[in-house]
């Protein structure tokens, strides 16, 4: 390429139908990148794809090429683009280099969208990142599957599936089946989903999805034996049909009873207040004493903030069923210091006693509520599974290693297995 020739991203670019694409892109459930690990500052491939080689091609020749380049950068720039059209590309930016592959190097390559998309195109890529999660992004979507091909994902797939069998066997015991009663308000939602009713009564054990927690503090007034919720209700469900968790003082506020409302509109919905609480919002279910946020942090601090199950899901065919604590027993936590030791001790895994930065007012741990350890952030149920999952990650990798399997390898498969781990421990607090 001369240097009189100017690029096509100097002179043109579809720049709008670029971003549109890039913007569904973001929200694409199965978006190649963005399922290695969470990267903040990710850029979209479609839009990277579209730039780098529009960089390396010569601008159209009048005004009259326009239209077509236009139509084809639109085409590269796809989600999925087909393959006739990456050789094009491939085509186009070797013949402006004399036919030898140009060499692209992105000197702060974060999640690696760059170099991808360059290696994509035929281009030599290089990437440089300081950032150690960066790199791991980059090992995962750049070296690996180049360096062992398909069998890579076969090899990840088998050792992640067996390493799930074993924390199942291993932690079912934390998340008992629930039995699943035929009251008003199941049947309300088996009908507002539109499942079968007789679902419910062929098949009353249910394996739980999710439990829903909501944070309480003691009620601030004087001589008031209350438990305050920190929400006016859970909402559970806003989309299509609305699903609210509403808690109920009994015993003097004593006990929290949370009951599960449903309604095709929130019209519809038996709830006195829809609006969820803000930051320092709630009020004591009995006397109405308000709780300000100050009050909670030093609720937090001097270790009174607790939590209180206000609802458990199961899996109901194709949707889902929001049942009541009652309908569930919650597993006791006394055992899980034991079983948390026992694991450490099994796996050689460090506590997790490091301190967070406590004086960045963006973070939970800047912001007053007494957190300054990672531990915090779990409850003790999840730190055990998390533990443990971690426990089998590592024997995985030693017995891939006492199997033959050569170290480059074996590190590559638990690399995956460890960005996964990290998706996962992301989500759990």
């Amino acid at each position: 390429m001369s240097n009189d020739d100017r690029r096509l991203i100097e002179e043109y670019l579809p720049i709008d139908r670029i971003n549109e694409i890039a913007g569904k892109e973001k929200k694409h459930p199965k978006h190649p990148l963005a399922l290695v690990h969470y990267w903040p500052a990710r850029r979209p491939i479609t839009a990277c794809r579209a730039a780098i080689y529009a960089a390396l091609v010569c601008a159209p020749k009048g005004s009259d090429g326009r239209e077509k380049v236009s139509d084809f950068v639109e085409k590269l720039a796809a989600l999925n683009p087909d393959s006739d059209t990456l050789n094009s590309a491939r085509g186009a930016i070797l013949a402006n280099h004399g036919g030898k592959p140009p060499r692209i190097l992105d000197m702060f390559a974060g999640g690696g969208a760059i170099p991808l998309e360059a290696a994509r195109l035929g281009c030599e890529s290089h990437a440089l990142e300081y950032n150690p999660v960066a790199h791991l992004i980059e090992l995962c979507s750049l070296v690996f599957p180049q360096r062992y091909g398909l069998g890579l994902a076969t090899d990840v797939q088998r050792c992640g599936e067996k390493i799930l069998r074993r924390v199942r066997a291993e932690v079912q015991d934390l998340y008992p089946s629930v039995r699943v009663h035929a009251s008003e308000q199941v049947m309300k939602q088996v009908e507002l989903f539109g499942s079968s009713p007789n679902s419910i009564s062929r098949d009353s054990e249910r394996e739980p999805v999710a439990y829903i927690w909501v944070r309480t503090v003691p009620c601030r007034k004087p001589g008031c034996p209350a438990i305050v919720p920190l929400v006016r209700q859970a909402w559970l469900r806003k989309k299509g049909t609305y699903i609210a968790a509403i808690p109920k003082a009994k015993d003097h506020g004593r006990v929290i009873q949370w009951e599960i409302v449903s309604a095709t509109s929130l019209r519809d919905l038996a709830v006195e207040n829809i609006e969820q609480t803000g930051a320092g919002e709630a009020a004591c279910p009995v006397c109405t004493t308000p709780v300000p946020g100050d009050y909670v942090k030093e609720c937090s601090i001097a270790g009174r903030l607790k939590e209180s199950l206000a609802a458990v899901v199961v899996a109901a065919g194709p949707s889902k069923l929001y049942l009541p604590p009652s309908m569930t027993k919650v597993p006791d936590e006394r055992d899980y210091r034991t079983r948390i030791e026992q694991v450490l001790h099994e796996s050689g895994i460090p506590w997790l006693n490091e301190l967070m930065n406590t004086h960045d007012s963006t973070t939970v741990a800047g912001r007053g509520y007494g957190i300054t350890q990672w531990s915090q952030l779990f409850t003790p149920r999840q730190i055990l599974v998390l533990f443990t999952l971690v426990k089998h990650i590592r024997l995985a990798h030693r017995e891939m290693l006492s199997e033959g399997v050569s170290a480059e390898s074996a590190r590559a498969v638990v690399t995956y297995l460890a960005m996964a781990f990290g998706r996962l421990g992301a989500s759990a607090n």
